[in-house]
Protein backbone atom coordinates (compact mmCIF):
# COMPACT_ATOMS: atom_id res chain seq x y z
CA UNK A 1 0.00 0.00 0.00
CA UNK A 2 2.77 2.28 0.68
CA UNK A 3 4.44 1.68 -2.24
CA UNK A 4 1.03 2.02 -4.17
CA UNK A 5 1.08 5.12 -2.61
CA UNK A 6 4.61 6.68 -3.29
CA UNK A 7 4.41 5.79 -6.65
CA UNK A 8 1.09 7.49 -7.04
CA UNK A 9 2.60 10.41 -5.56
CA UNK A 10 5.27 10.54 -7.70
CA UNK A 11 3.08 10.02 -10.50
CA UNK A 12 1.46 13.72 -9.44
CA UNK A 13 4.63 15.52 -9.21
CA UNK A 14 5.50 14.81 -12.81
CA UNK A 15 2.18 15.48 -14.20
CA UNK A 16 1.45 19.07 -12.34
CA UNK A 17 1.86 21.83 -13.77
CA UNK A 18 4.77 24.19 -13.10
CA UNK A 19 4.38 27.57 -12.12
CA UNK A 20 6.43 30.39 -13.84
CA UNK A 21 7.57 32.26 -10.43
CA UNK A 22 8.67 28.36 -9.49
CA UNK A 23 11.67 28.54 -11.84
CA UNK A 24 13.36 31.17 -10.45
CA UNK A 25 13.76 28.89 -6.70
CA UNK A 26 17.46 28.52 -5.62
CA UNK A 27 16.80 25.63 -3.54
CA UNK A 28 16.78 21.59 -3.88
CA UNK A 29 14.41 20.88 -6.17
CA UNK A 30 16.40 23.02 -8.64
CA UNK A 31 19.97 23.07 -10.53
CA UNK A 32 22.64 24.98 -11.57
CA UNK A 33 21.88 24.75 -15.06
CA UNK A 34 19.08 26.43 -15.54
CA UNK A 35 20.62 28.74 -17.38
CA UNK A 36 19.24 30.29 -20.67
CA UNK A 37 21.25 29.49 -24.08
CA UNK A 38 21.59 33.42 -25.16
CA UNK A 39 22.81 36.00 -22.83
CA UNK A 40 20.09 38.25 -24.71
CA UNK A 41 16.94 35.91 -23.24
CA UNK A 42 18.35 36.28 -19.68
CA UNK A 43 15.87 38.60 -17.98
CA UNK A 44 13.06 36.76 -20.03
CA UNK A 45 12.44 34.53 -18.35
CA UNK A 46 10.02 36.10 -16.10
CA UNK A 47 7.80 37.92 -18.66
CA UNK A 48 5.09 36.32 -20.38
CA UNK A 49 5.76 35.83 -23.85
CA UNK A 50 2.93 37.35 -27.10
CA UNK A 51 1.41 35.67 -29.49
CA UNK A 52 1.28 36.21 -33.22
CA UNK A 53 -2.17 38.07 -33.20
CA UNK A 54 -0.53 40.14 -29.80
CA UNK A 55 2.85 40.78 -32.16
CA UNK A 56 0.61 41.36 -35.30
CA UNK A 57 -1.46 44.12 -33.19
CA UNK A 58 1.61 45.96 -32.02
CA UNK A 59 3.32 49.72 -33.60
CA UNK A 60 6.39 49.21 -34.76
CA UNK A 61 8.05 51.54 -32.15
CA UNK A 62 6.63 49.35 -29.50
CA UNK A 63 8.01 45.87 -31.53
CA UNK A 64 11.75 47.54 -31.91
CA UNK A 65 11.42 48.59 -27.88
CA UNK A 66 10.65 44.78 -27.05
CA UNK A 67 13.28 43.47 -29.07
CA UNK A 68 15.87 45.92 -27.93
CA UNK A 69 14.78 45.72 -24.23
CA UNK A 70 13.61 42.21 -24.00
CA UNK A 71 16.05 39.91 -26.42
CA UNK A 72 19.16 42.11 -26.26
CA UNK A 73 18.79 43.79 -29.85
CA UNK A 74 20.90 46.72 -30.51
CA UNK A 75 20.32 49.71 -32.65
CA UNK A 76 22.34 49.14 -35.60
CA UNK A 77 20.58 45.58 -36.17
CA UNK A 78 17.10 47.44 -35.55
CA UNK A 79 17.98 50.19 -38.06
CA UNK A 80 18.61 47.53 -40.68
CA UNK A 81 15.18 45.88 -40.50
CA UNK A 82 13.12 48.21 -42.32
CA UNK A 83 10.01 46.36 -42.77
CA UNK A 84 7.10 45.80 -40.44
CA UNK A 85 6.71 42.30 -41.21
CA UNK A 86 10.55 41.64 -40.54
CA UNK A 87 10.02 42.98 -37.32
CA UNK A 88 7.26 40.96 -36.47
CA UNK A 89 8.69 37.74 -37.45
CA UNK A 90 12.06 38.53 -35.74
CA UNK A 91 9.88 39.41 -32.32
CA UNK A 92 7.96 35.93 -32.86
CA UNK A 93 10.71 33.79 -33.39
CA UNK A 94 12.51 35.34 -30.19
CA UNK A 95 9.15 34.65 -28.52
CA UNK A 96 8.77 31.51 -29.55
CA UNK A 97 12.63 30.66 -28.38
CA UNK A 98 11.59 31.95 -25.55
CA UNK A 99 8.54 29.81 -24.89
CA UNK A 100 10.88 26.41 -25.95
CA UNK A 101 13.60 27.32 -23.39
CA UNK A 102 10.35 27.82 -20.81
CA UNK A 103 9.10 24.47 -21.92
CA UNK A 104 12.19 22.47 -21.39
CA UNK A 105 13.15 23.98 -18.01
CA UNK A 106 9.83 23.06 -17.11
CA UNK A 107 10.22 19.31 -18.34
CA UNK A 108 13.78 19.73 -16.23
CA UNK A 109 12.09 20.38 -13.55
CA UNK A 110 9.78 17.99 -13.97
CA UNK A 111 12.06 15.40 -14.61
CA UNK A 112 14.76 16.24 -11.74
CA UNK A 113 11.61 16.57 -8.79
CA UNK A 114 10.18 12.94 -10.05
CA UNK A 115 13.60 11.68 -9.52
CA UNK A 116 14.52 12.77 -5.73
CA UNK A 117 10.59 11.92 -5.14
CA UNK A 118 11.21 8.19 -6.57
CA UNK A 119 14.44 8.09 -4.63
CA UNK A 120 13.03 9.29 -1.09
CA UNK A 121 10.16 6.63 -1.71
CA UNK A 122 12.69 3.83 -2.65
CA UNK A 123 14.69 4.75 0.79
CA UNK A 124 11.32 5.10 2.74
CA UNK A 125 10.60 1.64 1.55
CA UNK A 126 13.90 0.34 2.28
CA UNK A 127 14.49 1.57 5.30
CA UNK A 128 11.13 1.30 6.58
CA UNK A 129 11.96 -0.78 9.70
CA UNK A 130 15.24 1.70 10.33
CA UNK A 131 12.60 4.20 10.36
CA UNK A 132 9.87 2.79 12.84
CA UNK A 133 12.65 1.78 14.92
CA UNK A 134 14.04 5.44 14.78
CA UNK A 135 10.12 6.56 15.32
CA UNK A 136 9.47 4.16 18.41
CA UNK A 137 13.05 5.57 19.71
CA UNK A 138 11.99 9.15 19.50
CA UNK A 139 8.27 8.90 20.50
CA UNK A 140 10.20 6.48 24.02
CA UNK A 141 12.52 9.42 24.75
CA UNK A 142 9.89 11.87 24.54
CA UNK A 143 7.78 10.36 26.99
CA UNK A 144 11.01 9.30 29.35
CA UNK A 145 11.26 13.07 29.02
CA UNK A 146 8.09 14.27 29.81
CA UNK A 147 7.69 11.77 32.85
CA UNK A 148 10.74 12.77 34.37
CA UNK A 149 9.83 16.85 34.16
CA UNK A 150 6.35 15.75 35.16
CA UNK A 151 8.24 14.17 38.23
CA UNK A 152 10.45 16.63 38.89
CA UNK A 153 8.30 19.50 38.96
CA UNK A 154 5.30 17.44 41.09
CA UNK A 155 8.54 16.82 43.61
CA UNK A 156 9.64 20.43 43.59
CA UNK A 157 5.79 21.82 44.09
CA UNK A 158 4.06 18.73 46.39
CA UNK A 159 7.07 17.75 48.43
CA UNK A 160 9.28 20.43 48.46
CA UNK A 161 7.35 23.04 47.85
CA UNK A 162 10.18 24.75 46.47
CA UNK A 163 8.88 27.86 43.54
CA UNK A 164 13.01 28.07 43.29
CA UNK A 165 13.25 24.69 41.53
CA UNK A 166 10.13 25.15 39.52
CA UNK A 167 11.75 28.27 38.03
CA UNK A 168 14.88 26.10 37.48
CA UNK A 169 12.71 23.32 35.50
CA UNK A 170 11.36 26.04 33.11
CA UNK A 171 14.61 27.20 32.31
CA UNK A 172 16.08 23.88 31.72
CA UNK A 173 13.13 22.92 29.40
CA UNK A 174 13.79 26.34 27.55
CA UNK A 175 17.19 25.75 27.00
CA UNK A 176 16.53 22.12 25.75
CA UNK A 177 13.66 23.99 23.17
CA UNK A 178 16.96 25.78 22.56
CA UNK A 179 18.93 23.06 21.91
CA UNK A 180 16.74 21.31 19.93
CA UNK A 181 16.05 24.27 17.63
CA UNK A 182 19.70 24.46 17.34
CA UNK A 183 20.19 20.67 16.16
CA UNK A 184 17.31 21.07 13.35
CA UNK A 185 18.66 24.36 12.04
CA UNK A 186 22.03 22.89 11.49
CA UNK A 187 20.55 19.80 9.86
CA UNK A 188 18.65 21.84 7.55
CA UNK A 189 21.34 24.01 6.61
CA UNK A 190 22.64 20.91 4.88
CA UNK A 191 19.82 21.06 2.52
CA UNK A 192 18.82 24.37 2.28
CA UNK A 193 20.17 27.07 -0.05
CA UNK A 194 21.64 30.17 0.88
CA UNK A 195 18.72 32.21 -0.61
CA UNK A 196 15.95 29.93 0.84
CA UNK A 197 13.00 31.87 2.40
CA UNK A 198 12.93 29.35 5.11
CA UNK A 199 16.30 30.19 6.80
CA UNK A 200 14.44 32.85 8.17
CA UNK A 201 12.99 30.15 10.94
CA UNK A 202 16.26 28.69 11.40
CA UNK A 203 18.07 29.57 14.48
CA UNK A 204 20.37 32.40 14.17
CA UNK A 205 23.61 31.08 14.62
CA UNK A 206 27.11 32.75 14.63
CA UNK A 207 29.74 32.70 11.63
CA UNK A 208 32.76 31.93 12.75
CA UNK A 209 34.84 30.05 10.13
CA UNK A 210 37.96 28.53 10.14
CA UNK A 211 39.94 28.40 6.59
CA UNK A 212 42.56 25.80 7.53
CA UNK A 213 44.32 26.65 3.95
CA UNK A 214 45.05 30.24 5.01
CA UNK A 215 45.98 29.23 8.54
CA UNK A 216 48.77 26.54 6.70
CA UNK A 217 49.85 29.90 4.26
CA UNK A 218 49.97 32.18 7.43
CA UNK A 219 52.40 29.33 8.91
CA UNK A 220 54.51 28.94 5.95
CA UNK A 221 54.77 32.64 5.54
CA UNK A 222 52.42 33.09 2.29
CA UNK A 223 49.70 34.42 4.32
CA UNK A 224 48.41 36.10 0.97
CA UNK A 225 48.68 33.16 -1.09
CA UNK A 226 46.06 30.67 0.59
CA UNK A 227 45.08 29.78 -3.23
CA UNK A 228 41.29 28.96 -4.52
CA UNK A 229 40.97 26.76 -0.93
CA UNK A 230 41.17 29.94 1.36
CA UNK A 231 37.75 30.65 0.74
CA UNK A 232 36.27 27.34 2.12
CA UNK A 233 36.08 26.81 5.78
CA UNK A 234 34.51 25.51 8.60
CA UNK A 235 31.46 26.99 10.70
CA UNK A 236 32.15 26.65 14.43
CA UNK A 237 29.65 28.95 15.82
CA UNK A 238 26.94 25.94 15.77
CA UNK A 239 29.53 24.29 18.27
CA UNK A 240 30.46 27.46 20.36
CA UNK A 241 26.73 27.87 20.99
CA UNK A 242 26.05 24.36 21.44
CA UNK A 243 28.98 24.61 23.86
CA UNK A 244 27.40 27.65 25.51
CA UNK A 245 24.11 26.06 26.02
CA UNK A 246 25.26 23.22 27.39
CA UNK A 247 27.13 24.32 29.94
CA UNK A 248 24.42 26.98 31.20
CA UNK A 249 22.08 23.80 31.60
CA UNK A 250 24.69 22.08 33.83
CA UNK A 251 25.13 25.40 36.05
CA UNK A 252 21.44 25.83 36.23
CA UNK A 253 21.01 21.96 37.10
CA UNK A 254 23.66 22.39 39.93
CA UNK A 255 21.67 25.30 41.00
CA UNK A 256 18.86 23.80 41.07
CA UNK A 257 20.34 20.65 42.98
CA UNK A 258 21.76 22.75 45.44
CA UNK A 259 18.14 24.48 46.21
CA UNK A 260 16.12 20.83 46.48
CA UNK A 261 19.05 20.01 49.01
CA UNK A 262 18.39 22.94 50.82
CA UNK A 263 14.55 22.37 50.32
CA UNK A 264 14.95 18.83 51.61
CA UNK A 265 16.89 19.97 54.66
CA UNK A 266 14.20 22.21 55.65
CA UNK A 267 11.82 19.70 55.34
CA UNK A 268 13.66 17.29 57.38
CA UNK A 269 13.67 20.10 60.20
CA UNK A 270 10.26 20.67 60.25
CA UNK A 271 9.08 16.96 60.07
CA UNK A 272 11.49 16.68 63.15
CA UNK A 273 10.00 19.69 64.73
CA UNK A 274 6.63 18.36 64.35
CA UNK A 275 7.57 14.97 65.91
CA UNK A 276 9.38 16.48 68.82
CA UNK A 277 6.16 18.59 69.49
CA UNK A 278 4.06 15.35 69.14
CA UNK A 279 5.71 13.43 71.20
CA UNK A 280 5.83 16.33 74.10
CA UNK A 281 1.96 16.71 73.45
CA UNK A 282 1.40 13.06 73.33
CA UNK A 283 3.82 12.99 76.72
CA UNK A 284 1.86 16.07 78.30
CA UNK A 285 -1.71 13.83 77.86
CA UNK A 286 -0.13 10.82 79.29
CA UNK A 287 0.93 12.55 82.53
CA UNK A 288 -2.40 14.30 82.49
CA UNK A 289 -3.73 10.72 82.22
CA UNK A 290 -1.77 9.42 84.65
CA UNK A 291 -2.46 12.56 87.20
CA UNK A 292 -6.26 11.34 86.22
CA UNK A 293 -5.63 7.45 87.14
CA UNK A 294 -4.03 8.99 90.39
CA UNK A 295 -6.91 11.38 92.04
CA UNK A 296 -9.79 8.62 90.62
CA UNK A 297 -6.91 5.82 92.52
CA UNK A 298 -6.94 8.06 95.48
CA UNK A 299 -10.40 9.42 95.54
CA UNK A 300 -11.96 5.28 94.92
CA UNK A 301 -9.11 4.74 98.18
CA UNK A 302 -11.07 6.98 100.12
CA UNK A 303 -14.44 6.06 99.20
CA UNK A 304 -13.42 2.23 99.90
CA UNK A 305 -12.28 3.64 103.48
CA UNK A 306 -15.39 5.75 103.75
CA UNK A 307 -17.60 2.63 103.21
CA UNK A 308 -15.66 0.12 105.32
CA UNK A 309 -15.74 3.08 108.12
CA UNK A 310 -19.19 3.02 108.21
CA UNK A 311 -19.99 -0.40 108.21
CA UNK A 312 -18.15 -1.14 110.85
CA UNK A 313 -19.96 1.90 112.64
CA UNK A 314 -23.19 0.15 111.77
CA UNK A 315 -22.16 -2.80 113.67
CA UNK A 316 -21.18 -1.28 116.27
CA UNK A 317 -24.10 0.21 116.59
CA UNK A 318 -25.77 -2.96 115.86
CA UNK A 319 -23.43 -4.27 118.95
CA UNK A 320 -23.88 -1.30 121.52
CA UNK A 321 -28.04 -1.89 120.59
CA UNK A 322 -27.35 -5.50 121.74
CA UNK A 323 -25.61 -4.35 124.67
CA UNK A 324 -27.83 -2.07 125.84
CA UNK A 325 -31.64 -3.29 125.25
CA UNK A 326 -34.80 -1.63 125.89
CA UNK A 327 -36.38 -1.66 129.43
CA UNK A 328 -39.63 -2.97 127.84
CA UNK A 329 -37.82 -6.14 126.09
CA UNK A 330 -37.17 -9.14 128.90
CA UNK A 331 -35.69 -11.38 126.68
CA UNK A 332 -33.26 -9.51 124.82
CA UNK A 333 -32.47 -7.49 128.42
CA UNK A 334 -31.33 -11.44 129.00
CA UNK A 335 -29.47 -12.42 126.52
CA UNK A 336 -27.88 -8.64 125.89
CA UNK A 337 -26.49 -9.15 130.39
CA UNK A 338 -25.64 -12.83 129.78
CA UNK A 339 -23.69 -11.97 126.82
CA UNK A 340 -21.76 -8.62 127.54
CA UNK A 341 -21.50 -8.31 130.90
CA UNK A 342 -19.43 -9.98 133.34
CA UNK A 343 -20.10 -10.22 136.87
CA UNK A 344 -17.42 -9.99 139.34
CA UNK A 345 -17.21 -11.79 142.86
CA UNK A 346 -17.95 -9.13 144.50
CA UNK A 347 -21.55 -7.53 142.76
CA UNK A 348 -20.08 -4.50 141.14
CA UNK A 349 -20.37 -4.13 136.97
CA UNK A 350 -17.68 -3.68 134.78
CA UNK A 351 -17.93 -1.32 131.92
CA UNK A 352 -17.58 -3.01 128.80
CA UNK A 353 -14.90 -0.82 126.90
CA UNK A 354 -12.96 -1.86 123.13
CA UNK A 355 -10.19 -4.08 124.62
CA UNK A 356 -12.96 -5.74 126.89
CA UNK A 357 -15.26 -6.22 124.07
CA UNK A 358 -12.49 -7.48 121.70
CA UNK A 359 -11.22 -10.03 124.42
CA UNK A 360 -14.90 -11.27 124.88
CA UNK A 361 -16.24 -11.52 121.75
CA UNK A 362 -12.33 -12.37 119.47
CA UNK A 363 -13.53 -9.84 116.81
CA UNK A 364 -11.60 -6.79 116.36
CA UNK A 365 -12.44 -3.49 118.06
CA UNK A 366 -14.92 -1.37 116.72
CA UNK A 367 -13.95 1.67 114.41
CA UNK A 368 -14.05 5.24 116.05
CA UNK A 369 -13.80 8.55 114.43
CA UNK A 370 -10.66 8.94 115.64
CA UNK A 371 -8.99 6.09 114.86
CA UNK A 372 -10.45 6.33 111.24
CA UNK A 373 -8.91 10.01 110.82
CA UNK A 374 -5.36 8.83 112.08
CA UNK A 375 -5.40 5.71 109.12
CA UNK A 376 -6.33 8.57 106.26
CA UNK A 377 -4.13 11.16 107.52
Amino acid sequence: VMLVAMSYLCLMVIMCPVATEAISWQSLWESDDLVSSSSSSGNSGNVETLSMGDISEMRVRDIKRRLSRQHGYGSDELSKILDKRELIQSLSYEEHKVEQQKIERKKRIRWKRSIIVALICVLVVILRPLLSHAWEVLSVNCVVYTDKKRYEFTKCVMEYQSYKGCFGIFLMMAIDLLKLWLTISVLASWILSSSSNYRTYLFPMPSLPIRPAQMLAAASGNAGKAGPLGDYGINVGPMVVTWALRFLHGKIESWMGRVLVKAHKRQRKEVRRAAKKKEKQQEKMVAEEEKKARKAGRKARRAARAAEAEQQQNQQDTKEDDNHPHPDDDDNNTTTTTTTNTQPANGTTIPMTTKTFAAATDQPPPYSETSGMDELD
